[in-house]
């Protein structure tokens, strides 16, 4: 089966940045910025013309560059690629912005980002899948591409679903080839990854006309889980999910095929998609909200608001978010009360609604916040989500050392990203 999870382009992302005294004297490309704004465009231009070094002297205010500290400081290296260079997308192109992050090389050992403090300079080292003349190959095959699958007189619909139909057609799951993680590789070789896959489905669509961006994040449970990429894509001024190639097994299927939050991995709901931070951060979240249910045959699928650079002013489909009401059935104990007898095992229980209700909810986690000293060692607790005939429910098992007040607060992450808390609270008695 080509859907088999592997180690694949994006598996590792790891993008070192550091801040250190330390110049780099040469550079491919030379610029001044006085805004990270600036920086962002600079750092654009030059991935799209494949540059592999950028020096900035900056000029401004260095409390501008706080989110590139703040992504060192909170463990999340990304925020600047994707918060920023995915919103520098000029229409006239399909080589920046989306398709231009998908091919830089996190994982490669010579990409990393450094701040010189003294002499306030940004060093980029840059690393990608795809050379300039590999992109300018594949931007002169798009056109006969389109043509092949023929796209005139389709409504948006039918050709979001020619261009997934074709890329599933066009490759074949495999990690053989050396240029598996680009779409020129898998124009040439028919052989690639998941990440190969959505800048297939990221440059046909776009090029089509029909607005799509290119997500990147993990997906699968346990040792099938691993780096994975996939495309969310707007027909009707909404935005839906797309995974190409979880579609693509022995023959093409249309399981993860426009789905909304809560129905996007209902066909198999213990193998979830799961996106990088960033695009479940602003301004990410709030320019492409996705659409609560999938994308029905026969529902408008005209953009009037969605432009193909990406940008979404006053899409009438809110950002989506869920009460805690709409997903949970019922706690137990009822009251949210711990009340057991030391060296007792007891259960803390989360019932969800129904099977979607269950589906929207990606993981949860527990945290003692209370008494951590009352409770036993080791193993005192252990949690997990399940399903039992036609239950599902998410539970912490915990057993008391001795007496004391307890507090335990279960955090479930949705699949918009929202998080939301049950808090259990009371004592361990003698």
């Amino acid at each position: 089966m080509k859907r088999i999870m592997r180690a694949v382009a994006i598996a590792v992302l790891v993008l070192g940045i550091t801040f250190t005294d330390s110049a780099i004297a040469f550079a491919a490309t030379t610029a001044t910025a006085g805004s990270l704004d600036e920086v962002t465009q600079i750092v654009s231009q030059a991935g799209v013309n494949r540059e592999d070094k950028v020096v900035i002297n900056y000029t401004g205010d260095p409390s501008d560059l706080d989110p590139i500290k703040a992504s060192i400081n909170n463990y999340n290296p990304f925020v600047f690629l994707y918060g920023w260079l995915l919103q520098k997308d000029d229409p006239t192109t399909s080589n920046d912005a989306d398709y231009l992050v998908g091919n830089m090389e996190y994982s490669n050992p010579n990409y990393n980002i450094t701040f010189d403090m003294k002499k306030r300079e940004l060093i980029f080292n840059l690393e990608y899948f795809e050379t300039l003349e590999q992109t300018e190959y594949v931007n002169t095959h798009v056109p006969e591409i389109l043509n092949s699958i023929g796209m005139e007189g389709k409504s948006n619909y039918e050709k979001v679903k020619g261009i997934h139909d074709y890329v599933c057609d066009l490759i074949t799951y495999d990690n053989e080839s050396e240029n598996c993680n680009s779409m020129y590789g898998a124009i040439v070789d028919q052989l690639a990854l998941c990440n190969a896959y959505s800048l297939c489905m990221y440059k046909l669509c776009v090029e089509a006309g029909i607005p799509c961006k290119y997500i990147g994040g993990y997906a699968g449970t346990g040792r099938d889980a691993g780096g994975h990429a996939w495309n969310i894509v707007a027909l009707g001024d909404k935005w839906y999910y797309l995974d190409a190639t979880w579609d693509d097994g022995d023959e093409i299927v249309y399981d993860y095929f426009l789905k909304g939050t809560e129905d996007f991995d209902e066909a198999d709901p213990t193998q979830g998609h799961y996106k990088d931070d960033p695009y479940y951060e602003s301004p990410f979240k709030d320019t492409f909200p996705i659409s609560r249910t999938a994308f029905e045959e026969g529902d408008p699928d005209e953009n009037t608001l969605i432009t193909v650079a990406g940008t979404n002013p006053g899409n009438p489909d809110p950002e989506v978010t869920y009460q805690a009401s709409e997903l949970i059935e019922e706690t137990i104990p009822a009251n949210k009360k711990i009340n057991v007898k030391k060296n007792k095992k007891e259960y803390l229980f989360v019932l969800f609604k129904d099977e979607r209700a269950a589906a929207i909810v990606n993981t949860f986690m527990y945290k003692i916040t209370k008494g951590k000293k009352f409770f036993k060692k080791p193993d005192a607790l252990e949690c997990g989500i399940v399903e039992d005939e036609g239950l599902y429910y998410a539970y912490v098992g915990y057993k008391g050392k001795k007496k004391g007040n307890v507090g335990i607060t279960m955090t479930f992450l949705l699949a918009n990203g929202q998080m939301f808390d049950v808090k259990f609270s009371g004592k361990i008695k003698n």
